[in-house]
């Protein structure tokens, strides 16, 4: 009995050994500086930098680890493309950035247990563009937008990175903490306003001068697995 035993736990080890599977897509659409952005449905890491062109980029990761298994790989490659992201307004003043993610009957085996998979967007806006963000859950990092901001969350950690400025901010977490560098107080007419609602989580509002080292440049963080 003892001689089977030293034979099956090696095997055991083995099976149980997980594989990752990750598929990036990236897309640009031309948006003029001053408009509204729009988000909604987006789940994971979601991440948003401003910056000085007349584009939006968008990059969206998604990950999983499965069973080293060459069939059970391409079924779950198959899968992560079903999730997409989709635009509509481009051109306009306004622009609705979507995720999409099929019905649960084709797409049962991502929420059985049998996989876990997980998004993380990277997104590039015009700086003076106005955001609003429906998130639904998980963390949200906003860098250099100097636009208005409205965020609602069920969940998750959000820090907003903001550049100097007059700022009217109303932030407000259920169950969770606010911090902000910026003054509470009223502000005068035309200062920027800031607007976040998360249920559970966390909130901070930071100044980006303060936070960064004199002459430092700001690069997005990488996505997980890379």
């Amino acid at each position: 009995m003892k001689f089977h035993l030293v034979f099956l736990f090696p095997l055991l080890l083995v099976g149980s050994i997980k594989q990752p599977v990750e598929m990036t897509t990236t897309d640009r659409v031309a948006f003029a500086p001053g408009g509204t952005i729009r988000l909604s449905g987006s789940v994971g890491q979601l991440n948003i930098e401003g910056w000085d062109r007349p584009e939006v980029e968008i990059s969206l990761t998604r990950y999983t680890e499965i069973e080293s298994l060459p069939a059970r790989r391409e079924e779950v490659t198959k899968e992560l493309g079903l999730i997409h992201v989709s635009t509509t307004g481009q051109g306009s003043k306004e622009l609705v950035i979507s995720t999409g993610i099929p019905p649960r009957n084709p797409f049962a085996r991502f929420f059985d247990g049998r996989t876990k998979w997980d998004l993380d967007y990277r997104i590039r806006v015009p700086r003076d563009s106005k955001l609003v963000i429906q998130h639904d859950g998980g963390d949200l990092t906003v860098y250099d937008v100097a636009g208005d901001i409205d965020v609602h969350a069920p969940h998750g950690s959000i820090m907003l990175m903001l550049p100097d400025g007059q700022y009217s901010i109303d932030a407000k977490c259920t169950l969770g903490d606010v911090y902000s560098d910026f003054d509470a107080s009223t502000k005068p007419a035309g200062t920027r306003k800031i607007d976040v609602r998360v249920r559970s989580g966390t909130i901070k509002i930071l100044e980006m001068e303060r936070r960064l080292p004199t002459g430092a440049q700001h690069a997005m963080l990488p996505h997980v697995g890379s």
